[in-house]
């Protein structure tokens, strides 16, 4: 699933909007090479999703979101952009459906667009099956939601050990 994006801008005397899609690995590796204009056209006529076609779109426009495609895309190898999605996807992976997903995933080779057309019984005897093996075979503990507003249990601070002594 691509993240999809929209800005509107006044051309004229009439606000415009576009919506565009964020570059995936391969099409940022096509356009990184070519020449700056090229580069902000070739990216405006891959992610486009709605919005005025090329010919009828200010080069400003074009170049911004180019720019922005191509600045803000992890892909590029530089450090904030990757920084920034690991983030975001850290976050998104963090929540109970999302990991439930990917542990059925794992555990029975499902591709996640199979994993998305099921009903709710589907996955849940899906992961209960995945819990039932990890928790019998592979770790120990089953895999349950958590409530993110029950109050968390209070560290154990580690204890030093206790000298004692031995009478003779």
């Amino acid at each position: 699933m691509a993240t999809a994006y929209r800005a509107t801008w006044w051309i004229g005397d009439e606000p415009v909007t576009f919506i565009w899609r964020s570059l995936n690995w391969k099409e940022y590796r096509q356009v990184s090479g070519l020449l700056d204009y090229a580069k902000y056209a070739a990216v405006y006529r891959i992610v486009l999703i709605a919005g005025p076609a090329i010919e009828h779109v200010p080069a400003g426009i074009m170049q911004w979101i180019g720019r922005y495609e191509l600045d803000n895309n992890p892909f590029s190898g530089e450090l904030k952009p990757i920084q920034l999605q690991r983030q975001r996807s850290e976050e998104w992976a963090g929540g109970y459906l999302n990991a439930a997903r990917g542990i059925v995933s794992w555990a029975f080779n499902y591709k996640f667009e199979e994993i998305d057309t099921w009903d709710a019984p589907t996955f849940f005897n899906r992961l209960a099956q995945a819990e039932y093996v990890f928790q019998k075979y592979l770790f120990g503990k089953p895999f349950l939601p958590e409530d993110p507003n029950a109050p968390k249990p209070p560290e154990k601070k580690p204890q030093k050990p206790r000298l004692q002594k031995l009478k003779r």
